[in-house]
């Protein structure tokens, strides 16, 4: 059996207290070959596991998931950053998760987009 494609995702909220409080208890941190999950504020940070959006290298983004409307025009426009640049190819994930931005907006919610975004996972393999 092959590997599954890496893919990295973007959480992105307005401020670290909503990001802290929708994926509080997601399965977002796996040990081993997992996608990988970066917690994104557009505001100030003060927590080790959130970082802001002007800090994440995004270029190896491949799905971006907002979580309320200022941070979905924000993942918009680095989408569109990315889609310029030479070379960004989302690979088996234009199959599989073929939008590049997902909108959640309450913890059940987010949590069925980390089901979705497993599965998709798997089956790039």
């Amino acid at each position: 059996m092959s590997m599954p494609q890496y893919i990295e995702i973007a959480v992105v909220g307005a401020d670290q207290k909503i990001v802290k409080s929708i994926t509080k208890g997601a399965p977002i941190s796996q040990p081993g070959i997992a996608p990988k999950y970066h917690l994104v504020s557009l505001s100030e940070v003060t927590s080790k596991r959130l970082v802001n959006l002007a800090e994440l290298n995004y270029e190896r983004v491949l799905l971006w998931v907002s979580l309320d409307e200022q941070s979905k025009l924000a993942c918009e426009n680095a989408i569109k950053i990315n889609e310029k640049r030479a070379g960004f190819d989302r690979g088996f994930y234009d199959q599989h998760l073929p939008e590049s931005l997902i909108v959640v907006g309450t913890k059940n919610e987010f949590l069925a987009t980390t089901k979705k975004i497993y599965e998709a996972f798997c089956e790039t393999s």
